[in-house]
């Protein structure tokens, strides 16, 4: 019994095997954990590059919800349903409805001169000073040398002389467009000239109608030395010359009896059949 006690197996390691057994294990057991770290470590690395990048995760699709797309597709949105909106009230809107335009600018058919303004200067705005203070030099020299009475007649002529002059500078000034300007000083002068003369012709009051052949005159005249001619003008002043005449032999007393009696019978017919004849013409043209 304590023979067998004592006595050890042949199989049973001694010492030294025993720590040599232990060395290995452990050099073994450090062998697998470092071939496990490195096992490991390259499959962290295949991950790594299996791992999509930046760049291709903005290329792949994701499923969550973009913000501010959504909110850029909404504003896009309310533009598009503003713009709709508009062309269809555009299009909606009356055909008829009254357009606002700027006042038409007048201008007329006939043939005008440019405005006329008196500029300092000019011989309309001249001439008539100087001759009104001539005027005014003499009469004060009159009085103040003692004359009795003046000369009615003389003023009078210097009157109607710068009145006419006035107008004739007016329409000389106008580049002879203001036809009203020569009218009125011919008007003017054969008028005075007229009334002065009759009373010293033993017509007296008779030569009356004379005064209708200087005005007829005078429409000729001015319509003559305009820039553009007028016919009408031309009709008239001669309408006016007929009258004139006619009136001035009914007056004086040189037609014989016979005749004036034709004359009261059918008088108002010719003059009716005058009349519609130089008429016509204008009618036509306004038509046409």
């Amino acid at each position: 019994m304590t023979d067998e006690k004592n006595t050890q197996p042949d199989n049973m390691p001694t010492d030294d095997e025993s720590v040599e057994q232990a060395q290995s294990i452990g050099e073994s057991t450090s062998t697998d954990v470092t071939g496990n770290e490195a096992l490991s470590d390259a499959d962290l690395n295949i991950a790594r590059a299996d791992a999509p990048t930046s760049d291709d995760a903005d290329d792949t699709p994701t499923d969550d919800l973009d913000i501010e797309s959504a909110l850029a597709s909404v504003a896009n949105l309310s533009a598009i349903i503003t713009d709709t909106t508009e062309m269809v009230q555009v299009g909606q809107a009356p055909k008829s409805a009254p357009k606002i335009s700027p006042p038409a600018f007048y201008e007329s058919d006939f043939p005008h001169p440019p405005l006329l303004t008196l500029a300092r200067g000019q011989m309309p705005s001249v001439i008539p000073a100087l001759a009104l203070m001539a005027i005014g030099a003499g009469l004060t020299f009159l009085l103040i040398s003692g004359a009795e009475s003046v000369n009615m007649d003389m003023v009078g002529v210097l009157a109607v002389g710068g009145i006419c002059l006035l107008f004739l500078l007016i329409w000389l000034a106008s580049g002879r467009w203001a036809r009203g300007a020569l009218f009125l000083a011919l008007v003017t002068a054969t008028t005075a000239g007229i009334i002065a003369i009759l009373p010293q012709t033993p017509l007296g009051a008779s030569g009356t109608p004379l005064l209708l052949c200087g005005w007829g005159t005078s429409v000729i005249i001015s319509g003559w030395l305009s820039p553009k001619k007028a016919s009408q003008g031309f009709f008239g002043g001669v309408l006016l010359m007929v009258i004139g005449i006619t009136g001035f032999l009914f007056t004086g007393g040189f037609l014989p009896t016979e005749i004036l009696n034709i004359i009261q019978q059918y008088g108002l017919i010719v003059v009716a059949v005058a009349g519609v004849v130089l008429f016509i013409p204008a009618i036509f043209k306004r038509r046409g």
